[in-house]
């Protein structure tokens, strides 16, 4: 991913699916305890997050990878399914619907 996204830097579907392709390096474990000090390649997912969200607020990929990975940084590793199923439902409910996880 990292060679595609080196030939399409600016298309942010290419932009969020490399970030959720280094996501998946880690899983779930992208912060030190405490949540000030990312680690591994977090720094570098989550720029290349907030590249795609500055050219495109409401890309719904990079809102979600995103989210999974400031929640873990607000929460830590020990965040559930329920902090996880309020953070979207927010997120949704201020762009005017609801998230319901566990109907997916």
């Amino acid at each position: 991913m990292g060679k595609v996204v080196a030939l399409f830097p600016r298309d942010q579907d290419i932009g969020a699916l490399y970030a959720e392709a280094l996501m998946d390096t880690q899983p779930w474990d992208y912060w030190e305890a405490g949540g000030t000090q990312s680690k591994g390649r977090a720094g570098e997912i989550l720029a290349t997050l907030e590249r795609v969200l500055k050219d495109n607020p409401d890309h719904s990929g990079a809102i979600h990878y995103y989210g999974l990975a400031e929640v873990y940084k607000q929460r830590g590793d020990k965040v559930g399914e329920e902090a996880t199923r309020k953070l979207f439902n927010n997120a949704w409910a201020e762009q005017g619907g609801t998230l319901d996880l566990a109907k997916l």
